[in-house]
């Protein structure tokens, strides 16, 4: 059996495809609260943002399918319902003792907010 040496994995980011990269870096920064990084070209066609230690990219795309981000944060969601974000869907306790929370972006993209739940799950009430 042959050794392999584990690459160094040193951030992530996720990449989101939409329409207007210069309307959603500004749904992003002023309603979401994230921090732009950076722009890529004039008008720009793909960003850089951060919320926490979490980076999301957001390039330009026409294929229209709207994706999902998870983020683990904690008390955010009256924050983000202040400042307007659309919820779709609103705080529950998942079964799998997450607490959480959906918003979506101008182009449909999903974004679910999670932080541990230290509620009982069904399945502890019943053993």
């Amino acid at each position: 059996m042959s050794e392999h040496r584990s690459a160094e994995i040193n951030g992530f980011a996720a990449v989101l495809g939409v329409r207007d990269v210069d309307a959603v870096v500004a749904h992003y920064r002023d309603i979401l609260g994230f921090t732009v990084e950076f722009t890529w070209a004039e008008p720009p066609n793909y960003a850089g943002l951060r919320l926490g230690e979490a980076c999301l990219h957001l390039a330009q795309s026409t294929r229209g399918t709207p994706s999902r981000v998870c983020f683990f944060a904690q008390g955010l969601y009256r924050q983000l319902a202040d400042n307007g974000a659309k919820i779709t869907q609103p705080i529950t306790v998942e079964p799998y003792n997450i607490r959480e929370f959906w918003v979506a972006d101008l182009d449909g993209n999903e974004l679910i907010f999670g932080e541990p739940s230290h509620q009982r799950t069904p399945e502890e009430d019943h053993s």
